[in-house]
């Protein structure tokens, strides 16, 4: 059942495909706003040990922060 349901997405996909320089725009335009924005791939990971709930010890995040 799942091999079926899986070739039936891939028709579709493969029906409904957009061209290869209107996706690379898209990501172009992703990208733009990102970095109007200031977030960066690699500023995700630092912050996230230090506001987790489950952090109850005050141990300090991946950046060595409290």
């Amino acid at each position: 059942m799942q091999t079926l349901t899986l070739h039936a997405y891939l028709r579709w996909r493969n029906a409904n495909a957009r061209h290869r320089d209107v996706l690379a725009a898209e990501r172009k335009e992703r990208t733009r706003s990102r970095s109007e924005k200031g977030i960066r791939w690699a500023d995700a990971p630092r912050s996230r040990g230090l506001n987790n709930p489950a952090n109850l010890c005050g141990a300090k995040g991946a950046d060595g922060r409290s």
